[in-house]
């Protein structure tokens, strides 16, 4: 059982090392296009994202609306996720839903949940 737990543990920092690496590399690419973007549509302040089809995420908290999780609705105020092509969808986590089960059912394609939730939940085709 220790060593079971200790591999998830291990699969799931190397999981979170991996996703950190490709978020870092995402906005480094980006942050070295910002300038051009910013230069070539300075005069028409739009980005080359809004006229053309927007990839949709649809991303629920793990719990109700709560000021934790500004940061998400203030992003999708301000544009931000427009500028890079996203169309971020934030669900309300209903009473009695949980937002593994949203993942299992496909109404979510991404959350935020707890690190014993997620380990309870490893490898159950989510």
């Amino acid at each position: 059982m220790k060593g079971s737990l200790y591999k998830q543990l291990q699969i799931l920092m190397t999981m979170l090392a991996v996703g950190f690496i490709l978020l870092f590399s995402f906005a480094c690419k980006a942050k070295g296009k910002e300038n051009n973007v910013a230069a070539t549509h300075q005069k028409s302040k739009t980005f080359p994202h809004q006229d053309s089809k927007l990839f949709t995420i649809r991303y629920s908290p793990k719990w109700n609306h709560q000021s934790q999780f500004a940061g998400f609705y203030m992003a999708r105020e301000k544009g931000i996720y427009r500028k890079y092509g996203l169309n971020v969808e934030i669900l309300a986590l209903e009473p009695g839903n949980s937002v593994v089960e949203l993942l299992r059912t496909g109404e979510a394609d991404v959350t935020t949940m707890m690190l014993l939730t997620a380990l309870n939940n490893h490898g159950k085709n989510i």
